[in-house]
């Protein structure tokens, strides 16, 4: 509910100081206290009230989102990082078998006639075909610093509170046409409505870091996306808040 539309000329009858002292009386005062003031007073405190503590839940809310997905991004990059650990090995016998493969290509004192057959001798093609996908599913571009794919094993948790999330908080951002605003708006309109294909999905939110991701085939992912919306919400926490306090604040 907009609770400003309710009463258009409450900002300009009360300042948001006095609004602020109205609603810690509301918070603090017994209920027998509000129901015998007079109904002008009444109906101003009870509002002063639902209008601070509702800026003071919804930032609360969006404080705990921060801290939760500061929290998963730090589990999938340390799990990421150590399966890298992990491949290692694995990636270097690959890399030095394509290099061996290589160093005949490179080599002026063999024949370029029956080249290809005397790699194949010396190593299989069927080894280096393995090879060459080994080194493409382990290593990593110049672009890809961090580890979200891991974070598919959190999107199952992530969907328990997304709906009530994008129901709940209107996110607005003071940058005009932030992506990241307009992928919370796309995934809204999603949210129980299949016919909202993910072909319209906004991709200026895509960072390079998941590019490979989200765009991994020819329509956007839809768990890479939306994780990937809510980690660029997680790191741009001084341009987007609540729409609720901004229009409470421009209105006081």
């Amino acid at each position: 509910m907009d609770l400003i539309s309710l009463c258009p000329n409450f900002g300009r009858i009360l300042s948001i100081g006095r609004v602020k002292a109205l609603a810690r009386y509301a918070a603090l005062t017994k209920a027998q206290s509000i129901r015998r003031m007079q109904a002008d007073r009444r109906i101003a405190t009870l509002l002063a009230f639902a209008i601070i503590y509702e800026i003071v839940a919804q930032d609360d809310a969006i404080e705990l989102l921060n801290q939760h997905l500061s929290t998963v991004l730090r589990k999938a990059d340390n799990k990421g990082k150590a399966e890298r650990l992990e491949s290692l090995p694995k990636l270097d016998v690959a890399a030095l078998r394509l290099r061996d493969a290589v160093r005949f290509l490179l080599d002026a004192d063999r024949p370029e006639v029956g080249l290809r057959a005397a790699i194949f001798e010396a190593i299989s093609r069927e080894q280096l075909e393995k090879d060459v996908v080994t080194i493409g599913e382990i290593s990593r571009g110049k672009d890809e610093t961090r580890y979200f794919d891991q974070l598919i094993d959190h999107y199952s948790q992530m969907r328990r509170f997304l709906p009530m999330l994008l129901r709940m908080i209107p996110f607005q951002s003071h940058v005009p046409g932030d992506p990241v605003i307009e992928a919370l708006t796309f995934l809204r309109r999603r949210e129980g409505k299949r016919e909202v294909p993910m072909e319209k999905a906004p991709l200026g939110v895509v960072t390079k870091n998941w590019r490979r991701l989200v765009l991994s085939d020819s329509v956007p992912d839809s768990r890479f996306y939306t994780l990937c919306t809510l980690e660029r919400l997680q790191e741009s926490p001084t341009t987007i808040s609540s729409a609720t306090s901004s229009l409470v604040f421009m209105a006081l």
